[in-house]
């Protein structure tokens, strides 16, 4: 829903970032925000991964958000990077299962809001998918930087994607189906009988 005269002629306004991240066991719903950010559940353009949730502060030292960049074939690959600390274990856990979110949905908001947390106008602003990310460790303090692209159709489409099908079994232990192909684990190519 595009933002109106009517929502900028109110009260003062406050400009928000949300961040939906549909992980399996627990979805993540976060804002960029000074305070914690409350979609009422009938505001239009707000859809079913944000209306009637509440979206919890971000730590920025915890979380960034790449640029969303639209390019001529349509928006281009975005670039999440969590950090995590030693004492998290829940997270990092979290991260190193990577069948709750290699895959799974990534959605971004831009919104405005009442400025006590209630938000009045929300516009997505970006789908993709979640791929398997890129992981390094500060030395010094032991923080886990986790770099995940998300990949939307038309990144998907248009160029190789992170992820290939031989990687299935990190999504589902029981597919063996990479097994079977050409220099594949555990398979190999048939003879010729001709």
């Amino acid at each position: 829903m595009p933002i109106t005269d009517g929502d900028l002629a109110g009260t003062v306004l406050y400009p928000v970032v949300l961040l939906f991240a549909d992980f399996a066991d627990l979805p993540i719903r976060g804002a960029i925000s000074a305070v914690p950010i409350k979609v009422p559940a009938g505001l239009s353009g707000a859809g079913p991964d944000a209306a009637g949730y509440t979206f919890d502060t971000v730590n920025s030292a915890a979380l960034g958000i790449g640029a969303v960049e639209n390019e001529e074939g349509g928006t281009g690959t975005l670039v999440l990077t969590l950090r995590a600390t030693p004492d998290e274990p829940e997270l990092l856990a979290a991260l190193d299962d990577q069948t709750l979110y290699v895959g799974r949905r990534v959605r971004l908001w831009l919104g405005l809001t009442d400025g006590a947390g209630e938000m009045v106008a929300i516009s997505a602003r970006y789908t993709g998918f979640m791929a398997v990310p890129t992981q390094t460790v500060d030395p010094t303090s032991g923080t886990l930087e986790i770099s995940m692209e998300v990949e939307n159709w038309a990144a998907m489409f248009g160029a190789a994607p992170a992820r290939t099908w031989l990687m299935q079994k990190q999504i589902d232990p029981d597919d063996l189906s990479a097994d079977v192909s050409i220099g594949g684990v555990g398979g190999s190519a048939p003879a010729y009988t001709g």
